[in-house]
């Protein structure tokens, strides 16, 4: 349309396709030690109500870690329960009235917590009571098949094994023999054994594609630290190292050394906080703390001047020279501003500026998920110039989607024959590229403040 006469022309167009980012991060995993649960498995946790029901109370270290993270409210954390290989279920063997075996009770997971279950018996209200903490379960005593049938289908701490053809005879009692085994390093790590399928521990986090932030629980040490590395270098994602010395600034310097890279996949933060938790005061790694926020917020933004909640204290007062010595050295800091604690950077421990900014890598992480399941579609077409033009309108649709949303400044994508010449095609090789100018933090704004005597102004 020819533009004469001044006014507002709206142009109405139709896309080829309208691609948003699918997959927009946002889920920690995080391997721990809890008090009961499935072991080795995926499970989901998006609340504290939901840590209390799937992994039981606040008694271990990593629960208490993980009652801090989803105090940062992230999206969701995918959680795996790690026990010992010499680990355990409780059990009880019950009775009948001629002391005969009647059936054999046994707690549905391993650990200690076994223990601490309760069996009462009373033929005259004709009630099989089970009872763990708050959880209390009742099954009428009606004959033996129907009642190992309730249990294994209604039970939430148990499973039955009928043993005999009678009822079991009354008694109060509880299971025994359960047990945490010895968990160490390497039950945290895990490992995958490709012949079964089978995988234990940090391993298991791979099930999940989801997951774009991860972290592991026990004591901090480098050995779970750079395996922990390793996984999210793999799979991409954004590793949340805790740190040993998360209480001294000295040793925590030099410690940051061992996981200075390139590639910038691992993120450190100091000092320790405070975290009252069932009115007791307890210290948290802040990498637990780092990780929930950086969950909490979009993919693009920066930790920097991100608060921290439900912290009371810190296990370090950092000084303004001590916060540029941890930034330099690749450790995000956390001070008081204001009412509120906040981080005071985002940053990765990387030692090259292109991967510095930690939403520079977490979006380019993402990017590539979520490219991969976009182009999927093309696999097995005929490597033709036509393809080449839907891969590029493919790209460009999403790229336009990921810049309406913040996550790059600008990009330009390119899938031509230049790309593509006749050897790659005979590979079977399609070459697209996307250039893209990251969308960076404004960390340091400045303004000047000029003292004038008067402003001149034009007059007519």
């Amino acid at each position: 349309m020819v533009k004469i006469v001044p006014g507002v022309y709206v142009e109405t167009k139709a896309e080829p396709y309208v691609v948003y980012p699918a997959f927009r991060g946002g889920v920690v995993g995080f391997v721990g030690q809890f008090e009961y649960g499935p072991e080795n498995e995926l499970i989901y946790i998006r609340s504290i109500s939901d840590m209390q029901k799937y992994l039981g109370g606040l008694t271990t270290d990593d629960a208490k870690s993980l009652y801090a993270m989803l105090l940062q409210r992230p999206k969701k954390v995918v959680v795996v329960r790690v026990v010992g290989s010499d680990a355990a279920k409780a059990s009880l063997t019950l009775q009948d009235s001629s002391a005969a075996d009647s059936l054999k009770l046994t707690a549905k997971y391993y650990g200690a917590y076994g223990n601490d279950i309760t069996v009462k018996v009373d033929s005259t209200e004709g009630k099989m009571t089970i009872t763990y903490a708050d959880i209390t379960e009742t099954y009428d005593l009606t004959d033996i098949d129907s009642l190992v049938n309730n249990i294994n289908s209604q039970s939430e701490l148990v499973v039955a094994e009928k043993l005999g053809d009678n009822l079991p005879a009354d008694i109060t009692n509880t299971l025994e023999g359960g047990s945490d085994g010895t968990v160490d390093d390497n039950t945290y790590i895990g490992n995958y054994d490709p012949s079964t399928g089978k995988r234990s521990g940090l391993y298991v986090l791979e099930e999940e594609p989801e997951i774009d932030i991860v972290t592991i629980g026990g004591t901090p040490s480098q050995t779970k630290n750079t395996a922990l590395i390793e996984h999210a270098r793999k799979n991409l994602r954004l590793a949340i190292c805790p740190l040993s010395e998360g209480a001294n600034l000295t040793n925590a310097l030099a410690e940051a050394a061992n996981y200075v890279d390139s590639d910038g996949f691992s993120v450190l933060a100091f000092p320790n906080a405070i975290v009252e938790i069932n009115k007791e005061e307890v210290e948290i790694n802040m990498a637990y703390l780092y990780a929930g926020t950086l969950a909490r917020i979009e993919a693009h933004r920066s930790t920097a001047n991100v608060p921290v909640y439900g912290v009371s204290k810190l296990t370090s007062n950092l000084t303004y020279e001590n916060v540029e010595e941890l930034i330099e050295n690749g450790i995000n800091p956390v001070t008081k501003k204001g009412r509120y604690f906040v981080f005071r950077h985002g940053i990765t421990t990387s030692n090259e500026s292109v991967w510095k900014q930690v939403q520079v890598r977490r979006v380019f992480n993402l990017l590539s998920h979520n490219l991969d399941s976009i182009l999927d579609e093309f696999v097995g077409r005929p490597h033709l110039p036509e393809l080449w033009a839907h891969v590029r309108a493919k790209l460009e649709a999403y790229m336009r989607g990921v810049k309406t949303a913040g996550w790059v400044f600008d990009f330009r994508v390119k899938c031509d024959e230049e790309l593509n010449p006749p050897e790659v095609r005979e590979q079977g090789i399609l070459n697209a590229r996307v250039d893209i100018q990251p969308t960076y933090a404004a960390l340091f704004i400045t303004v000047v403040l000029n003292k004038v005597l008067n402003f001149e102004t034009n007059r007519r």
